[in-house]
């Protein structure tokens, strides 16, 4: 075999493997996300999709993440319509892919921890995460301002602080806040996405479990 057909064929296959691993030579996923105009948004995040409000936190270890609730200090269980402003990380191995917060509005007794569903979610776009995260309208890492602009529409509140440009977006029921590196095109660093618990059905009211 000739090193010219020999380097073509080993590119062929490099390209051909990234293509159905999933994975795109642009640096963006195959993968797409078109739940912004849905009742129920959700976030792609690898194998698995996250529903606010539905998914529970133990759907992440189904899954193959990890967390750790062993050195957690306060009680191990919520009451009915309780929730906690505590972040759970979400790990990958070794490394932080997300973090959750959780509420009870799946019984009208108290639930462990692994058995309270999301509702909130956060993630950071830094170099060591995970890439594999697309949140609602395709919006993933690399995404800017104006990408996050064309799904969510104008922003209701901004704030600036060195390099970072900071926005809050509202689409009922769903509260977005969205960081921006503005040293890189105004790239997306980090997301925050809260679902309004008052406009869960099962419960009237809510109450905090601080800690």
């Amino acid at each position: 075999m000739k090193k010219s057909t020999l380097i073509f064929f080993i590119t062929f296959l490099l390209i051909f493997s990234l293509i159905h691993s999933g994975c795109s030579t642009s640096g963006k996923i195959n993968k797409t996300n078109d739940s912004a105009k849905d009742k129920n948004v959700k976030v792609v995040l690898g194998k698995m999709t996250v529903e606010l409000a539905k998914t529970k936190l133990s759907d992440f270890k189904k899954a193959g993440y990890t967390f750790d609730l062993s050195n957690r200090a306060g009680p191990k269980q919520l009451k009915v319509a309780e929730y906690t402003l505590e972040n759970i990380p979400i790990k990958n191995g070794e490394s932080e892919v997300c973090s959750v917060g959780v509420a009870n509005n799946l019984s009208d007794k108290g639930l462990d921890f692994d058995d309270c569903v999301i509702w909130t979610i956060n993630i950071t776009y830094n170099e060591e995460s995970i890439t594999d995260v697309i949140l609602p309208g395709n919006i993933q890492k690399g995404s800017t301002l104006k990408d996050v602009k064309k799904v969510y529409g104008k922003e209701q509140y901004v704030e600036t602080a060195d390099s970072l440009i900071q926005c809050l977006f509202s689409k009922d029921p769903y509260i977005y806040i969205f960081t921006f590196n503005s040293k890189k095109p105004n790239q997306i660093y980090s997301c925050s996405i809260d679902i309004n618990l008052n406009k869960i059905k099962n419960h009237k009211k809510w109450n905090l479990r601080a800690y």
